[in-house]
């Protein structure tokens, strides 16, 4: 006790040092400053009153709460000794932990029968949808065109209504005329429109993409301007791997033809004071190759 009233009377005596040095540089504070600083602890004090007077509560909650958790433990014993009484009486932890395993095997349970319940109830929502789509009937016209998509343009319906049908409806003996009637003289029921529907969209992803790969077989390329300069043709980039595009030999960096195949191009040969005097009049100092 005395080592912490020692304590706390050294950091009071270095506090009371930090404020003296703190009002000799900046002066005391004015009455406006004393009067919200006074305020601020006045908030303070009352916040820990109001916390203060909150304690019985939470004290007795929390009496309340290891009750139930007593009550808990007791009601776990008493079922782990029904369960197997000489188990209990021989080996309580194992007893207790069959009990345990029972109870969570018994919760797992009511889960399930619950679940059971929800997906029963679901099924009734869906049977009751499907006998009030069953009790709908859309004529023929109407029919194609919720199938198909093509609510404005009938022709482009009913052609790719009779490809569907000739991909995907045609039995033996069938033709794509006679399921057209049938479909002419009922029209299409709720429920029918809908699986006809999701099954159209299927076969059309499938019958775009064949038209795409179909297209993309058929296309020619463009044809070349320049075949011996563009660079899209390997033989005309060979250059860039240090050949001649003529007759294959390695060539300087940045050169299209080795030496021999170069046409035209002029170059100064170095030519000493003896050499001049070898020269005829005739003779030239540009020399090409």
């Amino acid at each position: 006790m005395n080592d912490l009233k020692k304590r706390a009377r050294r950091n009071t005596n270095a506090y009371l040092r930090i404020v003296q040095k703190h009002w000799r540089k900046h002066g005391l504070p004015s009455p406006s400053q004393q009067a919200e600083a006074a305020a601020k602890v006045d908030g303070m004090i009352a916040d820990l009153r109001a916390k203060a007077a909150e304690l019985p509560a939470l004290r007795a909650k929390t009496e309340r709460l290891e009750d139930k958790l007593n009550e808990f433990i007791f009601r776990v014993a008493e079922l782990a000794a029904l369960i197997n009484p000489k188990l209990f009486e021989e080996s309580p932890a194992t007893a207790v932990k069959l009990a345990v395993k029972r109870l969570r095997d018994t919760r797992r349970i009511l889960g399930e029968i619950a679940q059971g319940e929800k997906l029963k109830e679901k099924q009734a929502v869906a049977d009751a949808q499907r006998a009030d789509l069953a009790s709908v009937r859309v004529e023929y016209d109407e029919g194609v065109r919720l199938i198909t998509g093509e609510l404005k343009n009938w022709d482009r319906a009913l052609d790719k209504f009779k490809r569907y049908v000739a991909a995907r409806k045609l039995t033996k003996g069938s033709s794509v005329e006679k399921v057209l009637a049938h479909y002419r003289k009922h029209g299409f029921r709720g429920s029918e429109l809908v699986n006809e529907k999701k099954e159209f969209m299927r076969w059309w992803k499938q019958e775009r993409s064949g038209q795409a790969r179909e297209a993309a077989r058929a296309r020619k390329r463009g044809k070349v301007k320049r075949p011996k300069s563009d660079l899209r043709f390997k033989e005309n980039r060979r250059h860039k791997k240090g050949y001649c595009r003529v007759c294959g030999k390695r060539v300087r960096p940045r050169q299209r033809v080795c030496d021999d195949h170069i046409k035209g191009k002029p170059f100064l040969v170095h030519v000493g004071s003896n050499d001049l005097a070898k020269l005829d009049d005739d003779s030239s100092v540009v020399a090409r190759y």
